[in-house]
This record gives structure tokens, sequence and C-alpha cells, in this order.
């Protein structure tokens, strides 16, 4: 089977529940290996791995070290809804951003304490001002991006940047409520204050406090 380039995670699971339906693959049973379906279908393992974030979301499978990837149950009608699909897997790809981006920024708090200037210091307090005078946090995203340039590191740099639209797409469904907006408004400002002091480790520990928090907003 051959599968069309067009939302082909949705068309993996399709074909995982047409062979659920046949028989072929069986409650309890392990699913072929990501080579086999890959071969099978001829799209990549990325694309699968796609379409298991959203069959483990909804604990159709699970996946277990060394074992496979084991069918819990057969695929409820809903998980061919479309829109459930689609918030099932960009929530998927949000969490793995946030996960992604945690280590490296805790990672890069040495190397902004050591490397941020004077100036590049005082344009984020104008930038964090400014959004607290204006009650306006839509420039939020731009502190992380700040915080990478001041490590005068281009790759470090440009992954916030080529990630920024997701990193938005996070940042706004945090900032549903309005009192997360506050709440990340005064984390970003004592990561700040702690780079000030070019404590590191202060540094680091509130980097971890604030995607600690960022995950218990967005209830991952």
């Amino acid at each position: 089977m051959k599968i069309q380039h067009q939302r082909l995670y949705e068309q993996v699971i399709s074909y995982i529940q047409e062979n659920i339906d046949k028989n072929i693959f069986k409650i309890g049973e392990k699913l072929p290996t990501e080579r086999s379906l890959a071969e099978q279908l001829n799209v990549s393992r990325g694309t699968l791995r796609d379409a298991f974030r959203v069959l483990e979301s909804k604990k159709i499978i699970e996946t277990r070290p060394g074992g496979g990837r084991i069918l819990l149950k057969a695929i409820d009608s809903i998980i061919s809804v479309e829109d459930d699909i689609l918030v099932e897997l960009k929530n998927s790809k949000m969490l793995d951003l946030i996960e992604a981006r945690e280590l490296l920024e805790v990672g890069m708090c040495a190397l902004v304490c050591t490397r941020i200037t004077d100036e590049e210091i005082q344009e984020i307090e104008d930038l964090l001002q400014r959004q607290k005078e204006e009650n306006d946090f839509s420039s939020s995203s731009y502190f992380h991006l700040a915080l990478a340039a001041a490590c005068d590191n281009h790759v470090l740099e440009n992954f916030i940047k080529l990630n920024m639209q997701l990193i938005k797409e996070v940042r706004d469904q945090n900032f549903i409520n309005k009192n997360h907006q506050s709440q990340a408004f005064e984390e970003h400002l004592e990561l700040l204050n702690a780079i000030k002091e070019r404590d590191i480790l202060k540094s680091e520990q509130a980097v971890r406090r604030h995607f600690i928090n960022m995950r218990e907003r967005l209830q991952f």
C-alpha cells in the first residue's frame, strides 16, 4: 500500500484502523516495527511517530522499552475526527518544543551570564517595562530570543528564530488566562534579575521554575 502525501499521519492512523478491523493487528499484540511500517506505507519514521503520539495520547497503543508498541484497544471513532487529531498532534509538538527549550535554555544560562552586555540587559529591561506599562505581553516570546542573542552563538539564536511561530503558539495558549500573563512576566523578571547578578545557578533555577510553571499552566 502506498500512501498519498497529504496528511500522512492521519492516513497512517487510518491504515492501522483498517488492519484492526481486518483482525490483522490484534489487541494485546505488538504492531509491526517502525522500519516495516515505513516501508509498507512509504512514509518517514517522523510521520509514523506523529501518528503514534496521537494514538498514545488516546491510550490506543503503549510503547514499552524493548517491547515495541502494543495495541491496547480498538481505535474509537473520535480518533478519525480531524480537529481532534490536529489538537492532539499540536499539543505533542508543543510538549516536545517545551522539553527541547528547557534543556537548551538551562544550558544557555552560563553563556548568558558571562557574555551578556549591560546594554543588552537594559534593552531587555526596557522590553519588560513596556509590557508592564502597556499591559501587553504579546511580545513576551522575544524575551527568550533576546537571551539567545546575548549568548553570541548563532546556532542558539537561530534555534529560537526557527521555532518562533510554535513558540508564539505556546505563548498564546499559555496566556488564555490573564493571570498566566502576569505570572510569566514575573518569572521573566526573576530570571533577568539573576542574570544581572551574573549568578549562573540562580539563573538555571529560575529557568527550570519557569518551564515547570509553563507546563502547569498548559496542563501538560
